[in-house]
């Protein structure tokens, strides 16, 4: 959809071999928020942009116009960026068969909550299983929960990916005089501001920390109000700051105001008791932006961190306070930190690495 996203896209087309059309729609919500589709004009590559039906549904919106036509074209791989419940990925393979019979197809899932899914969802993953020839999975629970819905067919792991340059810190002189930081370090966090994201348990361990500090939040939420309340009653409102929307573009500056990145997501939200985190794409802009990393062990975060970065037990405020008060007093740690996380995400998050792994997949598929 975004711009600041579509790096695997230029990333492939760089290969001789490859040459890639995407197909988006006209807006969708990006961080909860309804976010138009952003069109570049790179020569490499074509985007192509169709209008929906049921604008915002993860998996009961349908393509309207493109869809088809983009299949009539005979392209040797369809490569399905959708859950194998949902009715566009059920579309694409329906065109697929009617129009492009000898094309092979991927879908893709972070699905990993183990659910099983009632009618028509139960019915569409199960003609998805039959007509595809392979899926990639986001984390490696994915990956488990298909195989044991039985999806026979073959599954690799591929994560999301990071633009290096886009993340690497820089100066902003500016951002630091809109916001008036104290010079204290700065914990932050980037995202919705939902429950789920164990925003209250951060609020609950940064009352606990006496070392000084302060937060920045960058984002917002259906659950901003009540977690202003919550600071307000911490007596934490002089120490957070809470930056509201911010334009995708200007996110990347926004990591560089950070000493500390932190991602509390929590299993079992009240709205949703089913969900985990299922990748944490913060964590490797993070990473890319040089800052050292705190994590919770909700679903794939751990898997995302690996050895570089600090891991707490979903839900415990006393927990995470010792590794934020740890982190606050030893800068040198934060270097460390810092260093493990970047060379992390070059060697396993960059969108070379990322594309390099879709084309062998590609490649494959297309031989067999």
């Amino acid at each position: 959809m975004l711009a600041l996203y579509q790096g695997k896209l230029k990333e492939l087309a760089r290969f001789d071999d490859i040459s890639p059309t995407l197909l988006i729609p006209p807006r969708w919500p990006e961080s909860g928020f309804l976010t138009a589709a952003e069109k570049t004009s790179d020569p490499d590559y074509r985007i192509e942009i169709g209008k929906i039906f049921y604008t915002g549904s993860g998996v009961r919106h349908l393509y309207l116009n493109k869809l088809a036509s983009l299949i009539k074209e005979k392209p040797d791989i369809i490569d399905i960026v959708e859950e194998p419940r949902g009715f566009v990925t059920a579309q694409a393979i329906f065109y697929k068969n009617l129009f492009s019979p000898n094309s092979k197809t991927i879908f893709h899932t972070s699905d990993n909550t183990g659910k099983t899914y009632g009618f028509p969802f139960s019915r569409l993953e199960k003609y998805v299983y039959r007509n595809v020839d392979m899926a990639i999975t986001r984390n490696e629970e994915a990956q488990e929960y298909l195989i044991k819905k039985g999806f026979d067919k073959p599954v690799e792991v591929v994560t999301h990916g990071v633009d290096l340059a886009a993340f690497a810190p820089r100066e902003v002189p500016l951002l630091h005089g809109k916001y008036e930081f104290s010079g204290d370090p700065v914990i932050g966090y980037v995202g919705v501001l939902r429950e789920k994201k164990g925003l209250f348990t951060l609020l609950e361990a940064a009352a606990k920390i006496k070392r000084p500090f302060q937060m920045l939040w960058v984002g917002d939420g259906a659950h901003r109000s009540r977690l202003e309340e919550k600071a307000r009653e911490l007596g934490l409102s002089d120490k957070l700051l809470i930056t509201g929307r911010v334009p995708h573009l200007e996110v990347p500056s926004h990591y560089s105001l950070l000493d500390i990145f932190i991602l509390p997501s929590q299993t079992g939200a009240p709205q949703r008791p089913e969900w985990r985190e299922m990748f944490g794409r913060v964590l490797i802009e993070a990473m890319a932006a040089h800052l050292p990393i705190v994590g919770s062990d909700s679903g794939a975060i751990p898997q995302v961190i690996g050895e570089a970065g600090l891991i707490f037990s979903e839900g415990n405020a006393d927990a995470l306070a010792q590794i934020l008060d740890k982190l606050l007093r030893d800068e040198d740690l934060r270097e460390e930190l810092a260093e493990k996380a970047y060379r992390r995400v070059k060697e396993n998050y960059s969108w070379q690495i990322i594309a390099k792994k879709l084309r062998e997949i590609y490649l494959r598929i297309a031989i067999n």
